[in-house]
């Protein structure tokens, strides 16, 4: 592709490109916004139980993640001990498959939230 002077070799949707410069010519690099959310996950009350997010236990809690709208993400909720089960998961605008009370769930990320694992 050529603009001006400056050749472009590679496709221009790449991000690293390499340009061959012939003579008086203009680059100009466009970027798209993507939408993100930010997601808060944590445990309720305080203590009683940890989360596994995609694979990694949490030890700090809320934990803060950004997601894009539709990301799909895997959750499960561990009581911290014999006394403590697992109730439910709450959010305001999140999709739960299978579903909320389930202990191992994926969360389609619709909207920033906070996602929380209740133990009772």
């Amino acid at each position: 592709m050529t603009s001006g002077g400056v050749i472009i070799d590679g496709n221009d949707t790449d991000a690293l490109l390499d340009f061959i410069i012939n003579g008086d010519g203009t680059i100009t690099a466009v970027f798209i916004y993507t939408e993100h959310w930010d997601i808060s996950i944590d445990v309720f009350p305080i203590g009683s139980g940890t989360v596994n997010l995609e694979g990694l236990d949490l030890t700090t809690y809320p934990q803060i993640e950004t997601y894009t709208i539709n990301d799909n993400i895997d959750l499960i909720a561990t009581p911290i001990d014999q006394w403590w089960y697992f109730s439910h998961w709450e959010a305001a605008g999140q999709l739960f498959t299978p579903d909320n009370l389930q202990t191992a769930v994926s969360a389609s990320i619709q909207s920033g939230d906070a996602i929380v694992a209740v133990f009772h």
